[in-house]
């Protein structure tokens, strides 16, 4: 749950409407970079701002001073006076238990700067994935969705982004719950071609093709094999510093296409993407740090466990306490190390939680963690 989830019930909270979006002039969300410290979402009080997010047959809208005001009327609570309606109003809203706890409303000029107790945040930031693991992200309440592809037979490099593009759709899409089916509702045709038939009842999406930097133009003599063997070659060249032996070619395979992964999917679907082939090439190139970078601290993440369960089964570290039994707010505590079993507790929860959120993502990427690197 973030700034934008909270905006969101703010919204459903303050008009008693569910089909709502955080598109809208009435809510908006403070850019964290921004200087204001004392506000994380403003309200827009003026009722014309909410207009278009109320049935057009609900009329007490028009008959509200501010959005407050028919918040109050909404909930059949009359009160009298405009500043005892901001501060009811306001503690009204205060008590709802979400998850995020609003630390405090400030009236502005015909706004509410509302500011989050976002440190309340970290015990469900993690318990979450400790406790659905790898059901975390997941839904269940979707569609159903069908999705082609057509293949480029010009470049095998944009062929392989199209299945990438198909592929990662289908995961994202199952994770929301939505089911494949070739009968289904909506069916999508993924293409690098702007033009010629396609079958009824399917939507054309427009995908770019993959390109060459020097040339500008769809690179067509590279093969997607080709260039695979030459990213696990980068990789390779990467890794001298290290022990290259114990890098399995399995291995040095599964980053060179997690590599490419991140290069085809990090461009927006419809704009084209240009492959890379040296570590000196054209800024032009799509930056390859990306996959190994994921990989590597998935990896570090794992290595660390891994130590720590060694030596709980060696007796030497206790078994990890309940979650529910440790207070993992007091991470960012300061003076946490004024007990550091507790600690260690609640950093190795963290770890965990971290790889369970790593290893969710990169398989809606279709790409295979490893164990080390």
């Amino acid at each position: 749950m973030n700034d934008k989830h909270i905006a969101e019930y703010l919204i459903e909270e303050l008009i008693n409407n569910k089909n709502t979006s955080i598109k809208t002039k009435a809510v908006k969300i403070v850019e964290q970079t921004s200087n204001f410290k004392n506000k994380d979402i403003v309200v827009n009080l003026n009722p014309l701002a909410w207009r278009s997010l109320i049935d057009s047959d609900d009329k007490l809208l028009d008959k509200s001073t501010n959005i407050l005001d028919y918040y109050l009327k909404k909930q059949s609570l009359n009160i009298s006076g405009l500043e005892n309606q901001y501060i009811e109003a306001l503690k009204w809203i205060k008590t709802e238990k979400w998850r995020v706890k609003i630390e405090n409303f400030t009236l502005g000029n015909r706004e509410i700067y509302v500011k989050l107790n976002k440190s309340c945040l970290i015990n469900s930031v993690i318990r979450d994935p400790i406790k659905l693991n790898e059901l975390y992200g997941k839904r269940t309440d979707g569609g159903n969705f069908f999705i082609k592809i057509n293949e480029d037979t010009e470049s095998s490099l944009t062929t392989r982004r199209l299945w990438l593009l198909k592929n990662t759709c289908e995961n994202v899409l199952k994770a929301l719950g939505y089911a494949v089916e070739e009968n289904a509702g909506r069916k999508l045709f993924l293409t690098s071609k702007s033009q010629g038939k396609i079958e009824n009842g399917f939507d054309r999406i427009l995908c770019g093709v993959v390109k060459n930097p020097v040339s500008n133009a769809k690179e067509t003599g590279l093969s997607y094999f080709q260039y695979l063997e030459q990213k696990m070659k980068l990789v390779r060249e990467a890794n001298d510093s290290r022990p290259v032996d114990e890098i399995e070619d399995q291995q040095l395979e599964m980053i060179a296409q997690a590599v490419i992964t991140f290069e085809f999917i990090s461009v927006k679907p419809s704009h084209p993407c240009f492959i890379k082939v040296d570590s000196d090439a054209d800024k032009a190139g799509t930056c390859n740090r990306g996959g190994t970078f994921v990989l590597y601290n998935l990896a570090r993440i794992t290595k660390i466990l891994d130590k720590f369960q060694y030596q709980v089964d060696a007796g030497k570290y206790p078994k990890l306490w309940d979650i529910d039994k440790v207070d993992l707010h007091l991470l960012d505590s300061e003076d946490g190390r004024s007990q550091l079993l507790q600690e260690m507790m609640r950093r190795i929860y963290l770890l965990k939680a971290l790889q369970i959120v790593f290893t969710n993502a990169l398989e809606i990427l279709s790409i295979t963690p490893i164990s080390r690197m």
